[in-house]
C-alpha cells in the first residue's frame, strides 16, 4: 500500500507553514551562534596561549635557562583536561 506524502500533515495541521517560518530564521541563528562560538573559542585560545607564554617568559627571565618542564605540564594538563571531559567528567561541575 502507497502512503501519501501528505498524510503526515493532516494530522498536524500547520505544520508546513511552521516549518517554513523555522527553515527561514535558522540559517541566521545558527550563522549567529557560531559566530559568537568562533569569538569565545578565540578568546579562550588566546588566553591560554598569553598565560603560557607569560609562564615562559618569567620563569626564564629569572632563572636566565629554558625552562624545558613546563611545557611538559602544561601538556599534561591538556591532556588530562582531555581525558576527563572524554569520560563524562564535567570540569565544571
Amino acid at each position: 500500500m502507497k502512503r501519501c506524502p501528505r498524510a503526515r500533515s493532516r494530522a498536524f495541521p500547520g505544520i508546513e507553514a511552521r516549518a517554513a517560518r523555522l527553515a527561514a530564521i535558522r540559517p541566521q541563528h545558527m550563522f549567529a551562534s557560531l559566530l559568537v562560538n568562533a569569538i569565545i573559542a578565540g578568546i579562550l585560545l588566546g588566553g591560554f596561549y598569553a598565560a603560557v607564554s607569560v609562564g615562559v617568559t618569567i620563569s626564564f627571565g629569572m632563572l636566565d635557562i629554558a625552562n624545558i618542564a613546563q611545557p611538559a605540564f602544561i601538556l599534561l594538563g591538556c591532556y588530562a583536561a582531555y581525558v576527563f571531559n572524554g569520560c563524562g567528567a564535567s570540569i565544571r561541575s
